[in-house]
């Protein structure tokens, strides 16, 4: 990262680890998100499987990791 003097600012590991846990639950909460948006409205969810663009139906009971991202609020 580069501060507001140019000078270089390093991130220790704790806060690299913190960031990626971040921006981890940040997509998963992204994608949680969209599964719900598209099951309700009755949309097919657009996925890459085996080499192929296809779609699909989102899952009526996503992974439980997803599940659980929709009922904890991000920390900032």
């Amino acid at each position: 990262m580069i501060t507001e003097e140019n000078e270089l600012f390093v991130m220790t590991p704790e806060e690299k680890k913190q960031l990626r846990m971040k921006i981890d639950l940040g997509l998963k909460a992204s994608i949680a998100a969209v599964l719900d948006e598209h099951a309700r409205a009755g949309r097919k969810v657009t996925i890459w499987r085996d080499g192929r663009i296809v779609q699909v139906d989102p899952p009526r009971n996503p992974s439980p990791e997803l599940s659980m991202v929709r009922e904890k609020p991000l920390e900032t």
